[in-house]
């Protein structure tokens, strides 16, 4: 039996190919988490929801993590404080330097400088979490601090964190920690309490959430 080649026109080809890059981008549902870094409600938020969710969710969500703050004429200004403001810088420079750039490459480093949030400033502490939990996925001390410290550059800290904050803005988000899927406020966690979780704010709600939605995604997607 002999097989006969199908020489598809490039056009064709190339249709195929976009179909199926709209398909994958479609099955990931958006998932944003709105933190500040010195915040007991971030530290509890990330630490006992979106953690461990995550290690069930992550192929099936497009995660982001946001700052909040206010944009100034001479950058960000914080709520707790200028040391805020480069906390928030030094999670966003682990995310960007992480390597695979997935989630889990740099949720360990920030679940370090979340656990002791107070230090998030302090060199030594953010040198041990780089060393304990960066190593092996790009995120090194003197990469981190060299990126924190890149007023200019448009992937220095200060230019990420004022997008980030833009972000935030943009999506009317006020408190810490605002939990936000598929573009929709989920659930809140605010002065030491879960608020505005219609779904339940357990590990669980969140998880079936998120699968209901992809699931929803991938049957409304492109089909080849």
């Amino acid at each position: 039996m002999h097989l006969q080649r199908l020489i598809l026109p490039t056009s064709i080809l190339l249709a195929l190919a976009s179909a199926v890059d709209n398909h994958e981008s479609l099955s990931k549902v958006p998932l944003e988490i709105h933190i500040m870094s010195k915040c007991p409600d971030a530290q509890y938020c990330f630490d006992e929801l979106i953690y461990p969710a995550m290690k069930e969710i992550e192929d099936m969500v497009d995660f982001k993590m946001s700052f909040i703050g206010t944009t100034t004429e001479s950058g960000v200004a914080c709520m707790h404080g200028p040391t805020e403001c480069l906390g928030n810088m030094i999670h966003l420079c682990g995310a960007h330097l992480a390597n695979p750039p997935v989630p889990s490459s740099y949720f360990g480093f920030s679940k370090c400088l979340l656990d002791d949030y107070s230090r998030v400033s302090n060199g030594e502490f953010v040198r041990e979490c780089a060393e304990s939990k960066g190593e092996g996925h790009g995120i090194s001390f003197d990469a981190v601090n060299n990126c924190a410290s890149d007023m200019t550059g448009d992937n220095g800290g200060l230019a990420m964190l004022q997008r980030s904050v833009d972000r935030s803005n943009e999506a009317g988000v006020r408190a810490s920690c605002t939990v936000r899927l598929a573009g929709k406020v989920r659930c809140v966690r605010d002065g030491r309490r879960w608020r505005d979780c219609d779904g339940g704010s357990e590990v669980g709600d969140l998880v079936r959430d998120v699968k209901a939605a992809y699931g929803a995604d991938r049957t409304d997607g492109v089909e080849l």
